[in-house]
């Protein structure tokens, strides 16, 4: 991965947008990054962690914590990283989550989370979205880089802190990291695929000889041999039972065939005797089909003179209607003449009331007269009133003039002492600023300093208990290892005595290839069992990493309490003279300066204020006496003007009658008039039009009546004429009155009943007479009466006997296909049972040898040790220079016996003392020497193994403080020699001497507005 260009904004202690664009390098491949103590050097490594991973570089602070402080509402907090990989360009962008200002309105809103991952054209335009959403683009960037966040902490991006943690992993740890970077998982994979392959055989083996017991339990036998011979008699007694079949199949065909003709006879006799009562059943309803024909001939008759009848009766139907409609038209004949009667005399009545509508016309007329005078009066009154009012508003207007007139010259006077007053304390807001800065410097700073000694005094607590702890954690750790050697050797002997007991003479031995074994080992009481040593080995492995943990927690507490102490000592040198004052001293003096400016600054507020009143007040003065002159002159015409309009009122009074002179009342007298006139014209139009109405209604009765006399007078000649021919009809068909035709009358449904009823049943007598012939002539073939309960009782016991011998002979004939079935079933599963055990066998040797079973070393963890010697060779050519010889790393073996487990840890070799030591003994500068040459071996035997992983920049955060001079000349010249294979390397450190010796400087800058990063080169 090499860096191109960084773009942040409001990150960190980074304000506003801060741009870095490596390409300023040049040909520069070694560059320190310098500035004060919380500057934000370490903020820059932090954005480009973010962009890539969405995590910080100390893993400590998430994307959400980094928004800068000075930062605006509006900003917002964005980092954008281009990043090359090989011929690869890529840009990844994140924001974190963060409140910033609504677009429309007060207050704040949140926005989520987001993140983008582009591929660059080679003029590092977008080209592909690759990935968006926060677990898609670090999934993504995982893919491309290589690694995963923990490693690239580990082995490009060295963080302040974390630095020595490659280092100073446990076994465990370690195994973590460089399976991500050699790609070793498949070597594990080889193991795991080993083992389920055998554990797949063992569960075939298992299953087949689980599966022939059970086959065995459902045949009732204990071997397939015994259910060979027994299918073999189950054959020989299928072959007796044939034979005895056939013979009862004949038996009962026979008796089968005796009792079907037995049956036969006995249903023909009882179909006789059921002929005979049917017959006799059909004979006793004669007498009630001889009622129904008569019935059906008198609805024949009622039919022939229906027609008659129903014209008589609706004849008088009709005649009964149009009585009583003639009896309704007299009676409105009668109503009509009354009507027009009374219209008549109304009408009279009204025709006596046109002289009055005549006199209230006249009235009328004469009211709209005054109204038109009364109106022109009225609007001479509203003239006066309002020219009245305007006069007598111009005075007021002029009284309040002059007194506004006199209050402003006072007030002015007044403001004119208060401004020379204001200028004279303003005149001082200079010196009472300086004086209050200064007590407010003197005020944060001792505040600062007892806060800082409040934390030093919490951190002295908290290392004295990390010491405690890494102590504690220390003891336990060699307690459980303890215990693990003690196991260990255990489980080794009862192992070696197992293969021991394996071994012949003359076979070579599978851990030391000697043909001869002179000394067997023997088995020992109380072997652990394997669980237990894993346990003990978890165990150990949970009690190192408490020790790494407790050292860290010690040696973030010691880093912070050296801050807290530089902070307390660099804050007491500021504070000088000062810091002999005590704090309630400095507020008393504080408080009195921040009164003292605010009076002053409260004045020079003042002056100014009153300086634009007066401009404003003389503005307004010269307004006012204006505005007096002109109303002066208002006034007299105004008052003129009300007189003659006053005058004009009296003269019209004379035109208009005093008790009109009210509008109201006029109005009211008007209306009342005029509702007069419409009233009686109304009521005249109404009864004439009254009286037209009802002459037409006595003439419309009239003529209604008569009509209605003459349709009576016919219909009653056609019912007397209907009546005549319905009783001649009668006679003929042998009726004498409408009751016995009503008797007589039958639907046609009835009347087809009753004939299809009296048909019916002539078919019954015909079927009966027939059935009882057939019936007598079989009868008379049947010789004697047939026992059918003694045939049925021999015909039941021959098929009964068949039938038992059929169910045996299907029972063994079941046993026979289930005995075949489960023969060929059982013999599938040996062979099965054969084939598992076999490969059984070889998968699980190989399992053996894969996982260290034999030798202790597993597949994987044989190549991770390759690979750890090689790192530390080339780790060991870069300590061995910055050492001056002294140091080299090398992995660490128990014993130096292979037949034990070979772990990943690391140690040191002192050249001094000839020893080897485990690298948590090594000093702070060591350490650091250390941790930088082991990541620098990683990386180059990455870059040259790992074909997709490149590893072509490394950034170091801090740890060359803990370095003397000719050291710190080492180290560096070390960094220096990567440039000759084009790795970029970038530092932080607070060493002056650096900063002398590299030329490529990124210089940060602190400012009252946050920080800013500027680039240094040549």
């Amino acid at each position: 991965m090499r860096p191109l260009y960084l773009d942040i904004t409001a990150f960190g202690p980074y304000a506003g947008r801060q741009e870095i664009d490596f390409s300023e390098l040049r040909d520069y491949r070694f560059f320190l990054i310098h500035g004060p103590t919380g500057s934000g050097k370490t903020t820059l490594l932090d954005a480009i962690c973010y962009a890539l991973y969405g995590d910080t570089s100390g893993k400590v602070r998430s994307g959400e914590n980094m928004r800068s402080d000075y930062a605006t509402d509006t900003e917002i907090t964005e980092v954008s990283f281009d990043f090359a990989v090989g011929q690869d360009y890529y840009r990844v962008r994140r924001i974190p989550r963060q409140q910033v200002a609504r677009k429309r309105g007060a207050g704040t809103v949140e926005i989520g989370e987001s993140a983008q991952l582009y591929k660059l054209d080679t003029s590092r335009r977008e080209q592909v979205l690759m990935a968006e959403k926060k677990t898609r683009v670090s999934e993504e960037i995982e893919r491309i880089l290589g690694f995963k966040s923990d490693q690239f902490r580990q082995v490009v991006l060295l963080p302040q802190g974390d630095f020595r943690r490659l280092l100073l992993a446990d076994s465990v740890e370690r195994q973590a990291i460089m399976q991500m970077l050699f790609k070793t998982e498949y070597y594990s994979l080889v193991e795991q695929r080993l083992k389920d392959t055998a554990k797949f055989w063992t569960q075939s083996y298992e299953e087949a000889d689980l599966r022939t017991q059970e086959l065995l339990k459902i045949a009732g036998v204990d071997s397939i041999e015994l259910l060979r011979d027994r299918t073999a008699a189950d054959q020989n007694v299928g072959t007796a039972l044939s034979e005895q079949i056939s013979t009862a199949a004949n038996q009962t065909a026979m008796s089968r065939k005796v009792l079907a003709a037995a049956q036969n006879d006995e249903s023909i006799l009882a179909e006789q005797k059921m002929a005979v009562a049917a017959h006799i059943a059909v004979l006793l309803e004669r007498e009630e089909m001889d009622g129904k024909r008569r019935e059906l001939q008198h609805g024949l008759k009622a039919v022939a003179v229906s027609e008659y009848y129903m014209l008589a009766d609706t004849r008088r139907q009709e005649y009964k209607i149009a009585h009583k409609r003639l009896q309704e038209a007299e009676i409105g004949r009668e109503t009509a003449e009354k009507l027009l009667q009374a219209a008549e005399e109304k009408w009279n009545a009204l025709q006596e009331q046109e002289p009055v509508i005549d006199a209230l016309i006249q009235e009328k007329a004469g009211l709209e007269e005054i109204e038109k005078r009364s109106a022109f009066l009225s609007d001479a009154v509203a003239d006066a009133g309002r020219l009245r009012a305007r006069a007598e508003q111009a005075c007021l207007d002029f009284s309040q003039t002059s007194a506004e007139l006199k209050t402003q010259e006072q007030f002015k006077e007044k403001l004119v002492v208060r401004q020379t007053a204001a200028v004279r304390i303003a005149a001082e807001l200079g010196s009472r600023e300086a004086d209050r800065k200064q007590w407010q410097t003197n005020w944060d700073r001792r505040k600062k300093l007892e806060q800082a000694g409040a934390d030093l005094s919490v951190i002295n607590k908290q290392l004295e208990q990390a010491m405690l702890e890494v102590e504690s954690a220390k003891q336990k750790w060699e307690l459980e290892r303890n215990c693990l050697v003690e196991l260990q050797e255990q489980w080794d002997k009862e192992q070696s005595a197992l293969l021991a007991a394996e071994l012949k003479p003359g076979q070579p031995c599978p851990v030391c290839g000697s043909i001869s074994h002179p000394d067997k080992a023997t088995a020992i009481a109380g072997a652990p069992e394997l669980s237990r040593l894993r346990w003990q080995r978890q165990f150990v492995e949970t009690a190192a990493k408490q020790i790494e943990t407790a050292r860290k927690r010690e040696y973030d507490v010691q880093l912070l309490r050296d801050r807290l102490q530089n902070t307390v000592n660099l804050i007491e040198g500021e504070l000088c003279d000062s810091g002999r004052c005590t704090m309630a001293e400095i507020e008393a003096g504080l408080t009195k300066m921040i009164g003292s400016c605010q009076e002053a600054l409260r004045a020079k507020v003042e002056s100014e204020d009153l300086e634009l009143k007066l401009a404003q007040l003389a503005i307004r003065l010269q307004t006012v006496r204006q505005l007096h002159e002109q109303q002066d002159q208002d006034r007299s015409e105004k008052e003129a003007q009300a007189n003659a309009a006053a005058t004009v009122v009296q003269e019209r009074q004379g035109g208009v009658p005093a008790q009109y002179r009210d509008v109201t009342v006029l109005k009211k007298a008007l209306v009342a008039v005029t509702s007069k006139i419409a009233e009686l014209r109304s009521a005249l139009q109404a009864a004439r039009h009254e009286l037209e109405i009802n002459g037409k209604l006595h003439s419309q009765a009239k003529t209604q009546h008569a009509e209605r006399l003459e349709a009576e007078n016919n219909l009653q000649e056609l019912m007397q004429s209907a009546c005549g021919q319905k009783q001649l009809r009668f006679a003929e068909a042998g009726l004498n009155n409408d009751a016995e035709y009503q008797a007589a009358v039958r639907s046609a449904e009835q009347r087809r009943l009753l004939d299809q009823q009296i048909r019916e049943y002539e078919s019954r007598l015909a079927a009966a007479k027939e059935r009882l012939i057939r019936a007598d002539q079989a009868a008379c073939r049947v010789v004697k009466i047939p026992d059918i309960v003694e045939l049925e009782r021999l015909y039941s016991e021959t098929n009964s006997k068949e039938q038992e011998l059929r169910v045996e002979q299907g029972r063994i004939h079941d046993r026979l296909l289930q005995a075949g079935n489960l023969i060929s079933r059982l013999e599938a599963l040996e062979q099965n049972r054969l084939d598992a055990e076999e490969k059984h066998g070889l998968y699980a040797r190989l399992h053996e040898i894969a996982c260290g079973r034999l030798t202790g070393v597993s597949f994987e963890r044989y190549v991770l040790g390759f690979l750890l010697d090689e790192v530390s060779l080339f780790a060991n050519l870069r300590l061995k220079e910055m050492t001056r010889g002294r140091y080299r790393l090398r992995r660490r073996e128990d014993r130096g016996d292979k037949r034990k487990g070979v772990g990943l840890d690391l140690e040191v070799v002192d050249s001094y003392t000839g020893e080897a030591r485990p690298v948590q003994t090594l000093s702070g500068g060591e350490t650091f020497l250390a941790s930088l040459s082991l990541a620098l071996g990683l990386a180059d035997v990455v870059q040259s193994r790992a074909g997709g992983i490149h590893l072509e920049t490394l950034f170091v955060d801090e740890g060359f403080g803990t370095l003397d001079p000719e050291t710190l000349d080492l180290a560096v010249k070390a960094l220096l020699d990567l440039q000759q294979g084009g790795r970029l390397v970038g530092i932080i450190s607070h060493v002056p001497e650096l900063k002398e010796n590299i030329d490529a400087r990124l210089e940060i800058v602190t400012t009252k507005r946050g920080s800013k990063a500027i680039f240094h080169v040549g």
